[in-house]
């Protein structure tokens, strides 16, 4: 059972009760004498034993959002920008990219901090190929940016790279 059961409807929550367990280990605060609606009550269980409470990178479940994605145009290089946040490390779980044509000088490349270079792949086969972080996600610095780049591989020959379960820790 988890530490954060479901409420029961209008029931009220018990007095004051902390716990530990909140994003960046900032404890979170349960005011008494509050009713809170089924809805409400069973969102907030899901989230606080989903997503906040997840110490195992494994569990958590990472969003797919449009920049995880990069599709330019042909002749120029796929580039996945993470900003830099406070205290934070970007986590990504694989990465699928491609080029549609043979590459003359394919690379696939992550950075983080800028410029320092975590991943570095040459490729030299046209089609799909997929790198997965099995064990543990490929990290970046705390604090830092992360560039995931898929280097431009001729003229005519277009670049897609995806970063898989992106998120941050």
């Amino acid at each position: 059972m988890s530490a954060f059961a479901k409420f029961d409807g209008a029931k009220q929550v018990n007095n004051a009760r902390s716990v530990s367990s909140g994003p960046g280990g900032v404890p979170i605060q349960l005011d008494a004498q509050l009713p809170i609606p089924d809805a409400v009550s069973n969102a907030l269980s899901d989230v606080l034993d989903g997503h906040w409470r997840s110490k195992d990178w494994r569990e958590a479940t990472p969003v797919q959002t449009a920049s995880d994605v990069s599709t330019p145009v042909a002749g120029t290089g796929a580039l996945l920008n993470y900003v830099a946040l406070v205290n934070q490390s970007h986590c990504i779980e694989g990465i699928d990219y491609s080029y549609d044509g043979a590459p003359t000088s394919g690379n696939l490349q992550v950075h983080s901090p800028s410029g320092t270079v975590i991943l570095n792949r040459d490729i030299t086969a046209a089609g799909p190929a997929s790198i997965d972080f099995t064990e543990e996600p490929l990290r970046g610095a705390r604090g830092a940016a992360m560039l995931v780049y898929l280097a431009p591989a001729g003229a005519s020959v277009k670049a897609k790279v995806n970063a898989k379960g992106h998120h941050t820790e």
